[in-house]
């Protein structure tokens, strides 16, 4: 369904700020510190399930690749006719060779280790769709070592995203 463009089946006024909070607030754990930035409301017209499933999949990624804990943001704020949405770990980060593929079907970090970390490189690839079938755009920076950042760019007013916060 995400490769033929058929995850999202309907749209419906979405609180992202109010979804962010919410979704965090099942994250909450002793290892995990999570730290939400969130105006007070952000509404567009999204499909709520898939919404929520991208967040969950960005707060999964953070954690399971944060072994060690610590610090997780995230960050939603509107720029013009977007929001923005940022979640950012302190984890053991992506090599730079390896973004431009990130999002790839079955792709997983040349530095991960499936004894250690368990999946299928399916999570990223399903987010990118969500995004993208929703007219936004997600990216992704990291330091290794350090952590990972990713950013996901939806439109607020329902318009598609070609020429918006580029």
């Amino acid at each position: 369904r995400a490769e033929r463009g058929q995850l999202i089946s309907s749209h419906e006024p979405v609180d992202l700020a109010a979804l962010v909070r919410e979704v965090a607030s099942h994250y909450a754990s002793p290892r995990h510190h999570f730290v939400v930035h969130a105006h007070a409301q952000l509404v567009g017209q999204y499909d709520l399930q898939r919404i929520r499933q991208l967040i969950e999949h960005l707060l999964d990624n953070a954690i399971l690749y944060s072994p060690q804990g610590g610090k997780i943001q995230i960050s939603l704020r509107r720029q013009g006719a977007t929001a923005i949405l940022t979640v950012s770990d302190e984890g053991i980060g992506i090599p730079q060779e390896d973004l431009p593929h990130l999002f790839d079907r079955f792709f997983r970090g040349s530095n991960v280790d499936d004894r250690q970390y368990a999946g299928m490189g399916l999570s990223l690839f399903i987010c990118r769709a969500i995004v993208e079938q929703h007219g936004g755009r997600i990216e992704a920076t990291s330091q290794l070592g350090e952590g990972s950042s990713f950013q996901v760019i939806l439109p607020l007013e329902g318009e598609e995203l070609r020429h918006a916060a580029a």
